[in-house]
C-alpha cells in the first residue's frame, strides 16, 4: 500500500508540473519581445540566450515528470493485473482443497468388487473420480490402471529360498497381465479382457525358478513385487502366490499361458534361453556364454528352449503415494472359491472371476 501511495502521489507532482510549463514560455517569449523593443541588439541577444536555457532546463523537467507519470501508470495497471491473478490463485486454491476433502469422505474402508469397479483411489492430476470410476469398470482390480499407463515395465521381484530361508531380489520385465481367455480354467474369464495376475519370463536354470519349485513341493510357494512409478510418484507393493508355467506342465491352463507368452516373444529375446546356464562359471573362451548354443538360421521352439512363466497372483497390494500428499492405501483379495467348477483345487487360486477387493486407506 505504501509504494502505491508513493507512485499515486508522484503521478500527481508530475501532472502539476506540468501546468505552469506553457505559462512560463509564455512568459518568456513577451519578456524577449519586450527586450527587443527597449534593450537594443545586445540586450535582446542577452535576454534570448538567458530565455533559450530556461526553457531547455523547463523543457528537461517536463520529460523527467513525463517519464515517472507513465511509469507510475505501468506499476498501477500491474499491481492490479497481480492483485486479479492472486484472487484467480485463491479460489482455484480452494476448489482443489475441497474436492480433496470429498475424495477423503468417500474413501474410508469400502468394499470393490473386481467385476463392478469403482475406482477408490485419489484421482490423479487433471483427473475426476468419474474418470477412475470409468477405468475400474475395464479393470478387474481396482489397483491396475495405474500400473497399466506406466512407462517403465521393470519391477524388482522377491523370493525366499527354503532351504537357507534367505531373500532374494532381482530386477524383472513385466510381461503383461494374464489373458482371461488364458484364465478360463480358473472357472471362467470375467467380464475383463484380462485378470489381475502379473506375469514374467525366466530361464527354468534361474535360481529364482528353484526357490519357486522347493516352495511349491511342501505346499504353495510366495513371492513379492516392488513397483516404483517414478513419473507418479508412486510405488506398489504386490504380494502373492508365485505358480511357474513351463510347456511340460500337467495343468492345460499352465501350458496354454507358457504358449501364449512364448509367442509374444522376438526371435532375439527366445535364444536366450538357449544360452549356457544362468550363474554358472564361465569354461574359458569356447564356453559362448555371451550367444545362443543353437543354430542363427533355425527358429526356436518352446520345447527346445528354458523358457518358463512365473506367475504372480496378487493377494495383497500396498499403494504408497509420495509427494505433498502423502497416501497408502492397502488392498486386500477376498471371496475367492478354494476349488474351480471342474473339482479340485484351482490353479490360479486364490485368484477367481468371482473374487473382489478390499481397500484401506492407513498412514504412509
Amino acid at each position: 500500500m505504501a509504494r502505491l501511495a508513493a507512485m499515486t502521489l508522484t503521478f500527481a507532482i508530475s501532472q502539476a508540473s506540468l501546468l505552469p510549463l506553457g505559462h512560463a514560455i509564455e512568459s518568456n517569449c513577451a519578456r524577449s519581445a519586450s527586450s527587443r523593443r527597449l534593450g537594443g541588439p545586445r540586450g535582446e541577444q542577452a535576454l534570448a540566450q538567458r530565455s533559450g536555457r530556461r526553457v531547455l532546463a523547463m523543457l528537461a523537467i517536463a520529460a523527467t515528470a513525463g517519464g515517472l507519470c507513465l511509469s507510475a501508470r505501468r506499476r498501477l495497471a500491474a499491481s492490479r493485473r497481480l492483485g486479479h491473478g492472486a484472487k484467480l490463485c485463491s479460489a482455484a486454491a480452494d476448489v482443489a482443497a475441497n474436492a480433496r476433502a470429498n475424495d477423503r469422505a468417500d474413501l474410508g474402508a469400502v468394499k470393490v468388487r473386481s467385476d463392478e469397479g469403482c475406482r477408490t483411489s485419489a484421482p490423479e492430476e487433471g483427473r475426476t473420480s468419474a474418470d477412475n470410476a470409468s477405468d475400474c469398470t475395464s479393470s478387474a482390480a481396482p489397483w491396475m490402471q495405474s500400473l497399466k499407463k506406466a512407462k517403465r515395465k521393470h519391477v524388482q521381484l522377491a523370493t525366499v529360498d527354503p532351504a537357507s530361508g534367505r531373500p532374494s531380489v532381482r530386477t524383472v520385465s513385466f510381461r503383461g497381465f494374464m489373458p482371461s481367455l488364458v484364465a478360463d480354467g480358473a472357472g471362467g474369464g470375467g467380464t475383463h479382457e484380462e485378470t489381475c495376475m502379473l506375469m514374467f519370463v525366466t530361464d527354468l536354470r534361474a535360481e529364482k525358478v528353484r526357490h519357486v519349485r522347493q516352495a511349491e513341493s511342501g505346499g504353495s510357494a510366495y513371492a513379492e513385487c516392488c513397483w516404483w512409478l517414478d513419473e507418479a510418484g508412486v510405488q506398489f507393493r504386490i504380494a502373492g502366490r508365485a505358480v511357474l508355467a513351463t510347456a511340460d506342465s500337467s495343468e492345460p491352463e499352465l501350458r496354454a499361458a507358457c504358449e501364449v507368452v512364448w509367442d509374444r516373444l522376438k526371435e532375439q529375446t527366445r535364444t536366450t534361453f538357449t544360452w549356457p546356464t544362468p550363474g554358472a562359471p564361465v569354461a574359458g573362451a569356447d564356453d559362448n556364454s555371451s550367444g545362443p548354443t543353437v543354430s542363427q538360421g533355425s527358429p526356436i521352439r518352446l520345447a527346445d528352449a528354458n523358457f518358463g512363466l512365473l506367475v504372480v497372483i496378487p493377494e495383497f497390494v500396498d499403494e504408497l503415494r509420495l509427494g505433498g500428499n502423502q497416501r497408502r492405501l492397502r488392498y486386500a483379495l477376498e471371496g475367492a472359491p478354494t476349488s474351480s467348477a471342474r473339482g479340485g483345487t484351482s490353479v490360479w487360486s486364490p485368484w477367481h472371476p468371482s473374487s473382489s477387493w478390499t481397500v484401506e486407506e492407513v498412514n504412509p
